[in-house]
Parts: structure tokens; sequence; C-alpha cells
């Protein structure tokens, strides 16, 4: 058989079953870039759910300098003053709550996804 024929047929027939394991949604694995917004002091949104690979971007709108610290000290960004941003990929070490170094009761969350999590349950 033809190998462009033989590839156009493989594509025809696991097309649907792709399409029904992912809930009718294409399937992606891109990294994706998630933004947190430092504004009236606190994290916006106050919890992303990302994957490891991902990138989260801290951009501080406020008019104090802050930071995203773990309270375990794995993971930090520098002092970010206003208008500055810090931007990390994302890894398995950085999931749970997260804190400004500076005032403490400002809390937020890093949700890790695996591949497995994103699967639709019926």
């Amino acid at each position: 058989m033809n190998p462009v024929r033989q590839a156009l047929l493989l594509m025809l027939y696991t097309a649907p079953w792709i399409l029904a394991c992912s809930g009718g949604e294409p399937v992606s694995t891109a990294p994706v870039t998630h933004v947190v917004e430092i504004r009236e002091m606190g994290f916006h949104p106050a919890e992303v759910a990302a994957r490891a690979g991902d990138t989260i971007v801290w951009i501080n709108r406020d008019f104090v300098t802050h930071t995203a610290t773990d309270p375990d000290s794995t993971w930090t960004t520098p002092p970010l003053a206003q208008g500055e941003r810090w931007r990390s990929v994302v890894t398995a070490s950085m999931g749970g709550t997260y804190i400004c170094a500076y005032h403490p009761v400002m809390e937020a969350r890093v949700t890790i996804e695996s591949a497995s999590s994103e699967e639709k349950q019926p």
C-alpha cells in the first residue's frame, strides 16, 4: 500500500478515538502561560492550575514591593517593585500555597495538574 494512503487511513481511523478520549476537544500538551497580577494586596487569580512545564508570570500592579514565595523556601521571585514582572517555569515542587515574603497574609496557590487529571470523567 502507498505510504501516503496508509498514513491518511491511519489518521481517518484514529481521529474519532482521539476525540472520544478527550471529550470531543483537541488534546493539547503545549505549555501554557498563566498570568498572576499582584494588586490590592492580593494575588489575582488566587489559584493557578498548571502543569509542569507551564509558565507563570507574576506582575506587580501594587504600589509596594511584593514577592511570590514558597513558605518552605523551595522557590521565590525576587522582590518586585511596582510594574515589575517575573517569569518562572512550573515544576512539580511548586505545588501548594505561596505568600508574599513582606506581607505573609497575602496567600495564593499553585495546583499542579498531571495530564491524566485533565481527562474528563463521565
